[in-house]
């Protein structure tokens, strides 16, 4: 009886090494790499038609700031966590208040996100993905 225990014990820990092992090589093969641009707020063609560059620059501020501020309306839901109890019934609670608030939270903060996009394209710009090599040409 003392044996087969034992040879358990020996196979599970060799299982949870070779786990661990896979996790640590894994975890380190994905390292992420480093952006090779960024996202950058460009003129829509044939928006600003007729105006100087000058004036166009201005108005990429102005838009940046109104947007900014008008999203800064939506609010944002405090994270409350509710905490749990000692019965089946009060964990589920609190964990499906938890993951309501949570949503709540996330929900606001891509609003805001999606109103400030959207606001910015209705005064003329528009969001693209420009490499850093090119964004050295777009701002001379």
């Amino acid at each position: 009886m003392e044996k087969e225990r034992l040879f358990y014990t020996v196979k599970f820990m060799k299982v949870l090494l070779n786990v661990f092992l896979l996790i640590l090589v894994t975890g380190c093969a994905s390292v992420p790499e480093r952006p090779k641009g960024e996202f950058v707020y460009v003129e829509i063609e044939g928006f600003f038609k007729g105006v100087n560059d000058k004036d166009i620059e201005a108005n990429k501020n102005q838009s940046h700031l109104i947007c900014e501020n008008e999203s800064l309306k939506i609010t944002i839901p405090r994270r409350s966590y509710a905490p749990a109890g000692d019965t089946l019934v009060s964990i589920y609670d609190s964990t499906y208040a938890n993951t309501l608030a949570n949503s709540q939270y996330f929900k606001a903060i891509a609003n805001r996100k999606k109103y400030y996009e959207n606001c910015m394209e209705l005064k003329g710009w528009k969001k693209t993905w420009v490499l850093f090599e090119e964004l050295g040409a777009l701002e001379e």
